[in-house]
């Protein structure tokens, strides 16, 4: 298997796995995955994460550029992404709105200690 293709079946199960731990926010979240070659894997926009597949994902070069498919446009997000991945070397980006984190942020006062 390609590193391509691994990274596409890991990615699509990773977001999977966001949708049964009920991190998937409908289709606000998103998740990105640099390949070696300077490319950049995601989501389509407007796919719910159990929709996700390895062979519907785009790929996106650095530009944010869809690359290979003439149907798609990449996704705002992608943008944020980029900046985080070229500041490290980290190969996964994700942004997640699980609902527990969602409902702290929303409190006027965020999370609360218990004890100070």
């Amino acid at each position: 298997m390609s590193e391509e293709q691994q990274a596409r079946t890991d990615l699509a199960s990773a977001y999977h796995l966001a949708e049964y731990f009920g991190w998937s926010d409908v289709v606000w979240g998103h998740m990105t995955f640099r390949l070696s070659s300077g490319h950049y894997l995601t989501h389509r926009y407007g796919l719910h994460f159990d929709e996700i597949t390895p062979e519907n994902l785009l790929k996106v070069n650095a530009n944010g550029d869809v690359v290979g498919d003439t149907k798609a446009d990449a996704p705002a997000f992608f943008q944020m992404h980029k900046q985080i991945h070229s500041g490290a070397n980290t190969a996964v980006v994700l942004h997640l709105h699980p609902p527990h984190s969602t409902a702290v942020s929303a409190l006027k006062h965020g999370l609360v200690p218990l004890s100070t």
